[in-house]
């Protein structure tokens, strides 16, 4: 099953488009902002973009997660919820966790 929420928009189309001064950092630098301001989102969110396949985490974490768009559901388990989030943040985190 596929998340509803991805966008084809939000694919990315290569590494400028993910570098943070690529054509999306205006969309991602907010989101990115506050995973840093909250080191327990951020970790929750690592462990997402880091998994090969949708898992579970606790249902706090991923409220939040969900509430700032960056997963959608698959089932009761989570996956991120387009390929350019998958890919940033796995970058920007891997730099703080």
């Amino acid at each position: 099953m596929g998340c509803v929420r991805c966008n084809p928009r939000k694919t990315a189309t290569g590494c400028d488009a993910i570098a943070n001064g690529g054509i999306y950092r205006y969309h991602l630098w907010p989101l990115w902002v506050q995973l840093q301001e909250k080191p327990c989102l951020a970790k929750a969110d690592a462990e997402v973009v880091a998994a090969g396949q949708s898992i579970s985490l606790h249902p706090l974490d991923t409220y939040r997660l969900d509430s700032l768009g960056l997963i959608c559901f698959d089932g009761d388990r989570i996956l991120p919820s387009c390929e350019l989030y998958r890919i940033y943040f796995a970058k920007q985190l891997s730099k703080i966790v």
